[in-house]
């Protein structure tokens, strides 16, 4: 007994197979293959699209997520592309995705193939190809199981009864309309129209239906300025997640085409295994199953193929934590089948079960391990399990500590188990200034650490910017929502506010700020936003294994 999409089916296991044909070549070589008698398995399902270089790494994960057992992109040969380079842009994303797919064990379920419009036997051949290779690797983890579901919630309108409860749990009552929280917000600052306290007033006036698919309410970056300098003690953060959930479904704002809330998804379903996600092991990292400290790795794995044409590199960050824990004489615990936390479904909108089963598994498999103290060196994922996840699985639902790898690196420089020596740097200091991550800073409080771990570098001199700590500007993004023109502009006037510091290099000790900061710097110069200046980007982990005279940090 087999199962498909349409239920169980007696008899031998057959796939599948989603096939993106560009309308030009790939569809027009199906078409000729259907006229030609082509003999070919019956198992493909073509959906016809303009151009190969329109398919997203989002479109192939949903795919798979619903159950789908292969995926096929069949464009035009290259240079014949009638739109002059989509395919060439196709094979990037079709690679990026590829990467994507191997920790999890599904990069064999994917091919990229260029049929022209008058090679219909090739596609008979390629089809007849690649369904045997999928047969041979059997149904997709996820068909039939309860993660097999479309992820998201379906676009529906909040009643006033739930308005009114959220309100009732976030305090929006207690709102004086001081402005406040207006004159502190980052987008507000940009786009005047923006308010949290019309935001909340429209709460107040019981427009429900309108507050949910209100944009606003989509733009917030989550940072918690407006939430930290509130008199009121108005809980905007909550109150934007919570109505967040009762809106739209946030795929609409997602940058990256929504890759990243996808994945996210996957790693929900128990059925997912992740056979080579620690394939990032390098020679002379010691790692080990079990455990008083665990390093949670965090989505860099996944993060690394998306953002390799820019110069930020997320999972350098997870080698050299590891690495740097290894010079303190601490062999981590790192598991093969960590999950995404689930910070960026949480806060753009998706259902909270989905999250509840990601933080199920995560604790479940921490708990299994032994381990007594869990490392992030990601801030996201330290905010989700010190704040959400008790939230989410009760508060005895944890039974270990957590902390940021910035904290615990502190820690092991004052009882002198780490020792920066410079690594030989000599002649003038380098000038770095700081960027406080706002889950790490204003969400978990903690400013004083990374601090600590610069000025214990030699060589190394920290000039702060007027805005730092808790009035520090955020990178202009959160959960991969809304990287548009608004996100760059402060993006780029926050490294100018660096520059002005006299310092070269910006650091932070947070991946995504990474990558947002190396994503501008990395793009042509836009005439809507201001110059950029001359300054780089770098991670605060990345440092301190150099400067502990680690040579191996990317490897």
């Amino acid at each position: 007994m087999t199962t498909t999409a349409t239920g169980p089916r007696a008899g031998p296991f057959e796939p599948e197979i989603v096939a993106l044909c560009c309308n030009w070549c790939g569809y027009a070589g199906a078409d000729l293959a259907g006229v030609s008698r082509v003999q070919y398995p019956p198992n493909i399902r073509i959906i016809r699209i303009m151009c190969t270089g329109r398919v997203e790494p989002n479109h192939i994960l949903k795919a798979l997520q619903l159950g789908a057992d292969g995926v096929m992109i069949i464009g035009c040969h290259p240079g014949d592309c009638h739109y002059s380079s989509g395919n060439t842009r196709a094979v990037d994303v079709i690679e990026a995705t590829r990467e994507m797919l191997r920790p999890l064990g599904m990069d064999g379920r994917l091919r990229l193939e260029w049929i022209s419009a008058a090679e219909g036997s090739k596609f008979g051949k390629v089809v007849a190809e690649f369904t045997g290779q999928v047969r041979a690797l059997g149904p997709n983890p996820m068909k039939g199981t309860p993660g097999s579901r479309q992820g998201g919630h379906a676009a529906r309108a909040a009643t006033r009864e739930q308005l009114d409860a959220i309100i009732d749990r976030t305090g929006v009552y207690n709102c004086v309309e001081c402005t406040k929280c207006s004159s502190s917000c980052p987008i507000a600052r940009i786009d005047m129209r923006y308010s949290p306290m019309l935001t909340a007033e429209r709460a107040l006036r019981g427009l429900a239906e309108e507050l949910s698919t209100d944009k606003g309410v989509w733009v917030c970056t989550t940072c918690a300025t407006c939430h930290q300098r509130c008199p009121a003690g108005v809980d905007y953060l909550a109150f934007v997640r919570q109505v967040r959930e009762l809106g739209q479904p946030a795929t609409s704002t997602c940058s990256h085409g929504g890759v990243f809330t996808s994945l996210s998804r996957l790693h929900s379903n128990p059925a997912v295994r992740q056979s080579g996600r620690l394939s990032w092991v390098g020679e002379g990292m010691k790692v080990q199953g079990r455990g008083e400290t665990l390093f949670f790795t965090g989505c860099s794995t996944y993060q690394e193929p998306v953002f390799r044409n820019i110069d930020a590199h997320p999972l350098d960050i997870t080698k050299a934590t590891v690495r740097v824990l290894n010079k303190a004489g601490i062999t981590p615990v790192v598991m093969e089948d960590e999950r995404c936390c689930g910070h960026d479904l949480l806060w753009s909108g998706e259902d909270v079960e989905v999250v509840t089963e990601l933080a199920r598994i995560n604790v479940n498999s921490i708990k299994a391990t032994g381990a007594k103290r869990v490392v992030f060196s990601c801030p996201e994922g330290y905010r989700t399990f010190a704040k959400d996840y008790p939230e989410l699985l009760g508060e005895k639902g944890l039974d270990f500590d957590v902390m940021h790898s910035s904290e615990l690196f502190a820690k092991l420089i004052d009882d002198g188990k780490l020792v920066p020596d410079g690594h030989g740097k000599g002649g003038e200091k380098e000038v770095v200034t700081y960027q406080d991550p706002c889950r790490l800073g204003r969400h978990m409080g903690v400013y004083d650490a990374p601090r600590k771990v610069i000025a214990a570098m030699p060589g190394v001199e920290l000039r702060e910017m007027p805005n730092n700590k808790s009035n520090a500007i955020c990178c202009g993004v959160a959960s991969w929502l809304n990287c548009g023109t608004y996100s760059k502009r402060i993006q780029v006037e926050r490294l100018a506010e660096a520059a002005g510091t006299g310092a070269g290099t910006l650091v932070t000790a947070c991946s995504k700020c990474l990558i947002h900061y190396s994503c501008v710097l990395s793009e042509p110069a836009n005439p809507q936003l201001p110059e950029k200046p001359a300054v780089a980007v770098r991670d605060l982990t990345v440092m301190l294994a150099e400067s502990l005279g680690i040579k191996e940090v990317g490897k």
